[in-house]
């Protein structure tokens, strides 16, 4: 279910952004939203096919932004703050945490708006993905739209069409019944894929809901959408994340706890003794995929009830835990309270699809790729022929 705009006021944006005669530079074109976008809606339509050539009709997706959303982020952001102000107390981490939170979501609504800019992030992120892919199989069954900059405005976005069953609508479908071998390998491709751009590209997208995965049973691809929300990542702050959930998976709480408290990120002290204990014993839960080298079997960990806010969509409930008394309220912390979730996030997908894979190994193969061949050290010159030899020495003794 679509919210969608009033026609007269779909049609009155797309001649402010594309002109007068919009209409006539498509061959067909559907007035009624088939998909939600990044604080808009999105619309099918198709390039006329070209009688001369033999082309056949191309079939595009437009984002159309919402008329005035962009211009209602601060006002609404403002009215949350005073919200947040008059019902929580001011010396609350709580309040601290929901302020910043509010704030930065404002950023993020912010990014999704710009569509000049999620142009850039998608070619950015084919460029990544075209590089890597051609040494990486697990890399080869994506599929991104192209954007089409002819048709393109600052609040329309014409792509090409990613073919594919909505991979969030078929997990909560109960007459999706592909087999543990479609579900190991599309898990283990996203997997793959998040893992590349978390600790390899260093550039992801920051908005891994399922929803903007799409499945092709037919080729076996997985179509990517939606990029407004793409975000540069510091290769210290990903290393770090890495290196926790591999402490906590393999249960040495004492190097977690100093790298934890290296970063600022908590205190080391008795007062503290009791929720960083807490802390590591949660996180050993959330990095248990990476206990084994083993194959995981993420259906018993996914219904966990531990796990319970998370798989309901709760990041505050997990921002918050990470916030322990003591730790450092900076862009730091922010950065990576963000990069967990994201990770967490991509192993929930993983319990969705109720997959077996080798997670940890999928990680490591990451983080430590193996190195170059070295090259082959040049021949040694042959010995000497022993004949020449004896002659010399004859010649010696002459």
């Amino acid at each position: 279910n679509v919210y969608a705009m009033p026609r007269a006021q779909l049609v009155e944006s797309l001649e402010q952004q594309l002109g007068p005669d919009w209409r006539a530079r498509f061959g067909a074109f559907n007035l009624t939203a088939f998909a939600a976008a990044s604080l808009g809606e999105v619309h099918l339509a198709t390039l006329g096919a070209n009688a001369t050539t033999g082309e056949e009709a191309q079939v595009v997706v437009l984002k159309v932004q919402y008329p005035g959303v962009r211009e209602s982020i601060d006002s609404d952001t403002e009215g949350l703050l005073t919200l947040l102000g008059a019902t929580v107390n001011a010396e609350s981490m709580y309040f601290e945490l929901n302020q910043r939170m509010i704030v930065a979501s404002r950023e993020t609504w912010a990014q999704e708006c710009d569509y000049v800019r999620e142009v850039q992030n998608l070619r950015t992120y084919a460029a990544l993905l075209e590089a890597d892919a051609e040494a990486d199989l697990l890399l080869q069954h994506f599929e991104l739209p192209r954007p089409i900059p002819a048709l393109s405005a600052e609040r329309v976005l014409c792509m090409t069409f990613v073919r594919g069953e909505v991979l969030d609508v078929l997990c909560r479908s109960r007459s999706w019944d592909a087999s543990q071998a479609v579900r190991n390998t599309v898990a283990e491709r996203l997997l793959r894929l998040k893992f590349k751009e978390l600790f390899s590209w260093h550039f992801m997208n920051a908005d891994p809901h399922l929803g903007n995965f799409h499945y092709n049973d037919t080729t076996g691809s997985i179509g990517l959408v939606d990029f407004g929300n793409c975000k540069h990542i510091d290769p210290a702050d990903s290393l770090f994340v890495a290196q926790q959930f591999l402490d906590a998976a393999n249960g040495d709480q004492a190097a977690f706890v100093e790298a934890l408290c290296a970063q600022g990120l908590a205190e080391n002290n008795l007062e503290t003794l009791k929720l960083r204990v807490e802390h590591f014993e949660f996180m050993q839960l959330l990095a248990r995929p990476f206990a084994s080298a083993k194959p995981f079997d993420f259906r018993a960990w996914y219904e966990d009830p531990m796990l319970q806010d998370l798989r309901g969509g709760n990041q505050a409930a997990w921002s918050s835990f990470l916030m322990l008394p003591g730790a450092r309220q900076d862009a730091l912390c922010e950065a990576i309270v963000a990069l967990v979730d994201f990770l967490v996030q991509i192993l929930l997908h993983a319990g969705r699809l109720r997959a077996v894979i080798p997670v940890r190994q999928l990680l490591l193969a990451v983080l430590q790729p193996e190195p170059e061949p070295e090259p082959e050290p040049e021949p040694l010159p042959p010995p000497p022929s022993q004949l020449p030899r004896f002659c010399r020495c004859l010649q010696s003794f002459a």
